[in-house]
């Protein structure tokens, strides 16, 4: 039998708190006497009073909603449960908990429970905060092009060769997922191979050629033409320059065809350079026949026309019934005009792309052939490692390119190739190494940082002027930083003193700090690669050299973003984050979707959206099936859109409500909005009318098209993506016997139900209620709009209602007062969302309970900059888990502690079960998980 349980009131809960009390002073009754846990001390004094007051009737004395109950938890460990309190604190501040109709606590008691919960449950020290654990990174698909790209000036097809990167978190650059297959490790030797066959000359000199094709020949009209008919007059030219005197030889390759009937045509070809003569040449009827001419010329410096001219000797027969030409098929195409020269050796060229990785002659003896393959070799590691590689790594691919070379008839770059196969094949480059900057020596007169976890300390200012940065700077003087001071040259000596003196005391710093900044080099590719998906530049590899990248980083940040390599940040976040990427796969069946609608726009409601006509039954013939190019524009719709919230500096708050959206004719049209007068392909900004729906990411087509059915849309798929995408608040995954909404749909035998009813019918039973009342008013909100992005009235004959109540109690009757309601009343958790979707994406990795710190601290950021994105961004960047990284006893720690829980790893540290890593020369290549760090 179930229990019955008495009404509650004040009276029962303080009676309950007490009695809550005496049982909490039993369970830690094991707790040494002389210290007592700080943590359990400060619940018991400020936090159980209010779980007591607000939470205890649905989570104690037998009620275990949520399977939480707050009376049973009988262990410090328990009671410290981390991911106990990370869902309290993220219901707590998402308004969910507790519910709306309940009595909730004030915004101060919220604020003792927030600050208890991250510097006492969780732990969080603001002044030495953990970085967390990112495990090491392989370049996923699109940052390997990318790289390749800018490394080897090679575009290489990772689609064709790669097979599809996995994702965590939303992401496809998570380092947990991108795992690595035997299978996967064999197409990195094999494109290493390719790549460097494509991108890496052989030899020094070549003799220069230029291959002009039959297309780019000019007919004396100004058209476009290869391909001549025998009986018809032809003249084609185009002319070629050279830069060198000498000897040039030009080959020329055309093709004569016809039908498998012989034709009788003949026309005589000449070929022309300047206007003389080089070759006159008859053809006639043949059958997909090569003929190729040769020529040497000296020419000088200057412009030279080739002409190729076509006389016809030949009249068509003609048809004895109509009189018209009977055979016309018979033609000749010009291949291509090859230019090759200077041909005198002394003169020749250097092959495509050698300055790229050369930059002399093959050297003559063998120590200079080993030298010079030194310094290129020494250079592309440099690059290909995105730091300097260590000098028994260099000497190893020095050995390997010099057996190579050393053969007959093979050259030194035959050999480096070789070596840069090795290297593109190693997990240097195809993983993404980090290193740590030496912690420096804590100032004996200087008070050591403070390990109590009361309060927090004062946040970086936005300036980052006594923010993290600084510290950063100040932390890490190398001996370049004092030569740069005022009269301080150091001679070598005194170099080498200042780096052993921080060597040593960086080794003792390592047993007591939890963080030390990532090197300068690890700095500039977590910089490229979140906001490239790419390798730094010369630039930044200059500024993490001479230790000024940390210096610069708010120049540089800016220099990047105006880059057209941030172009691959635009698309790749709002492609992940945003689902964009899904538009050029999305399933939609654009008939079956308009044959459920009956409007077509807020403003022209007489014109069928997508420009089809209505048929009497109410089914409509679109003329499109949201092809190719309406994808498209969509997704850039999309990414435009975001790029001008980055760098025109906007409020984010601009992705939830927007007056402007990128448009250009074809998806003005498909949103109805002909009367703005949007003409041609290319996107642009375009000012909505006031008070129109569109507006923001939830309004664009691509949002609404992913986030539907093939044959209809789906509020719940769309609620999701508010609360997940939005929000930040993602519902839990459904239970295994959920009944299947089709159910709900079959109980309306008389007549076809909305989506409404459906899902009002849906949530009605228990076991739906919950994630449904969530959801569906957020989905509804945006039925307006069907599942190809166009506006609607009704659906089914009978009109939309999109009004709804939020789960947190705020009201709508639309999409325009839903918006409203997101970026005002939820704009705190729309910048958390966006805070922790962009921090994930930064880092590759998910976020845990030791981040909530660094995400309030890039809040408070946003706020008091009126939610500008260079403020989001400098939080990310300038943020604790992007700077810095667990020192090796951290990261033994914090493993100890995953494996023991906290109580099991203080017991094991106290009877020296534990053990601290004291070596430094692999102190920066250990995490917990055991991750190898090359």
């Amino acid at each position: 039998m179930s229990r019955q349980r008495r009404p509650s009131n004040r009276a029962d809960r303080r009676c309950r708190g007490a009695l809550g009390g005496w049982t909490a002073l039993l369970l830690l009754a094991h707790a040494s006497a002389a210290a007592e846990n700080p943590a359990i001390v400060s619940f018991r004094k400020d936090i159980q009073p209010i779980l007591t007051e607000y939470c205890y009737d649905c989570h104690a004395d037998g009620t275990k909603k949520g399977e939480i109950a707050f009376d049973e938890l009988k262990s410090d460990n328990e009671l410290l449960n981390r991911d106990l309190w990370w869902k309290v604190l993220k219901n707590v501040r998402a308004g969910i908990m507790p519910p709306e109709k309940k009595p909730r606590p004030s915004f101060e008691q919220r604020q003792v429970l927030e600050t208890w919960i991250k510097h006492q449950a969780f732990g969080i020290d603001p002044q030495d905060p953990d970085p967390g654990r990112v495990t090491i990174r392989r370049l996923n698909r699109v940052e390997y092009r990318n790289t390749i790209r800018d490394l080897m000036g090679f575009d290489f097809k990772v689609e064709e060769e790669f097979p599809p990167d996995d994702t965590g978190y939303g992401f496809d650059n998570i380092g947990d997922v991108l795992t690595v297959s035997p299978l996967l490790i064999e197409k990195y030797m094999d494109a290493a191979k390719t790549i460097v066959a494509g991108a890496v000359p052989k030899v020094s000199r070549v003799i220069q050629e230029n291959r002009v094709l039959g297309a780019d020949f000019l007919k004396g009209e100004g058209t476009n033409s290869a391909r001549m008919n025998l009986y018809k007059e032809w003249n084609l030219a185009r002319s070629v320059s050279v830069e060198k005197p000498g000897t040039y030889r030009l080959v020329l390759e055309v093709i004569a065809s016809g039908s498998f009937d012989f034709d009788p045509g003949r026309a005589k070809m000449t070929f022309k350079v300047n206007d003389r003569e080089l070759l006159q040449q008859e053809f006639g009827w043949e059958e997909n026949k090569k003929f190729r001419f040769d020529f040497q010329e000296k020419w000088e410096p200057g412009e030279y026309r080739l002409g190729i001219d076509l006389h016809p000797l030949a009249q068509p027969e003609k048809k004895a019934a109509t009189g018209f030409p009977r055979n016309l098929s018979v033609d000749l195409r010009v291949a291509a005009v090859t230019v090759q020269g200077p041909l005198e050796k002394e003169l020749w060229g250097r092959p495509k792309s050698f300055e790229l990785f050369f930059s002399q002659d093959d050297p003559v003896t063998l120590a200079g052939r080993r030298q010079y393959a030194r310094e290129v070799l020494a250079r592309f590691t440099r690059r290909a490692y995105r730091r300097p590689a260590e000098d028994r790594t260099i000497e190893r691919l020095v050995a390997l390119a010099e057996e190579v070379y050393s053969q007959p008839g093979k050259t030194v770059e035959e050999g480096i190739g070789q070596a840069m196969i090795a290297v593109l094949a190693s997990p240097r480059f195809i993983f993404r190494v980090e290193e740590s900057e030496p912690l420096p020596a804590r100032p004996s007169g200087r008070a050591s940082r403070s390990s109590s976890l009361s309060s927090p300390s004062p946040r970086p200012s936005p300036s980052g002027r006594g923010g993290i940065l600084s510290a950063a700077v100040a932390d890490s003087e190398t001996p370049d930083d004092l030569e740069r001071r005022p009269g301080g040259s150091l001679s070598p000596g005194e170099r080498a003193g200042v780096r052993g003196k921080g060597a040593q005391e960086s080794h003792a710093a390592q047993a007591t700090a939890k963080a030390a900044f990532i090197d300068e080099y690890s700095l500039a590719s977590r910089l490229s690669y979140f906001l490239w998906s790419t390798m730094p530049d010369d630039q930044l590899f200059q500024l993490a050299e001479r230790s000024a990248l940390r210096k610069n980083l708010t120049t540089q940040v800016k220099q990047m973003l105006n880059d057209p390599r941030s172009e691959a940040f635009m698309q790749n976040f709002t492609g992940q984050w945003l689902q964009a990427r899904d538009m050029d796969t999305i399933d939609i069946n654009a008939r079956a979707v308009l044959a459920k609608d009956d409007s077509a726009g807020p403003t022209e409601t007489n014109q069928v959206a997508g420009g089809g006509r209505r048929f009497g039954f109410g089914f409509r013939a679109p003329k499109f099936e949201l092809d190719r190019e309406t994808r498209q524009a969509m997704r850039r719709e999309t990414e435009m859109f975001f790029a001008s919230v980055v760098r025109e500096d906007r409020s984010v708050t601009d992705l939830i409500d927007s007056d402007y959206t990128f448009l250009n004719e074809k998806l003005a049209r498909h949103y109805g909005l002909t009367n703005l007068n949007v003409t041609g392909s290319e996107m642009r900004r375009v000012a909505l009318p006031k008070d129109h729906p569109r507006g923001g990411v939830l309004t664009q087509g691509t949002v609404l098209t992913v986030t539907s059915n093939p044959t209809r849309t789906s509020p719940v798929k769309r609620g999701l993506f508010v609360l997940d995408n939005i929000l930040g608040t993602p519902a839990p995954p459904p239970p295994g016997d959920v009944p299947l909404l089709e159910e709900a749909e079959k109980e309306f035998k008389d007549r076809e139900p909305t989506l409404r009813e459906v899902l009002e019918l849906h949530r009605s039973k228990p076991l739906c209620s919950a994630c449904h009342s969530r959801m569906d008013p957020l989905g509804l909100a945006l039925e307006s709009f069907n599942a190809l992005g166009l506006w609607r009235e009704k659906e089914r004959g009978q009109p939309i209602d999109p009004a709804g109540k939020l789960i947190t109690g705020e009201t709508f009757t639309g999409i325009r007062e839903l918006k409203r309601i997101l970026a005002n009343d939820h704009r705190t958790d729309f910048y958390r969302c966006l805070t922790e979707k962009l921090l994930t994406y930064a880092l590759g990795r998910g976020l845990e309970y030791y981040d909530v710190e660094a995400v309030d601290q890039i809040i408070e950021r946003l706020e008091r900059a009126d939610g500008r994105f260079s403020a989001l961004l400098a939080g990310v960047i300038e943020s604790a888990p992007f700077q810095k990284r667990r020192t090796v006893v951290a990261a033994a720690a914090a493993h100890e502690i995953e494996k023991h829980g906290e109580r099991g790893a203080a017991d094991r540290r106290q009877s020296n079960q534990y053990s601290v890593i004291r070596d430094q020369s692999i102190s920066t290549r250990l995490e917990p998980s055991g991750d190898f760090k090359p």
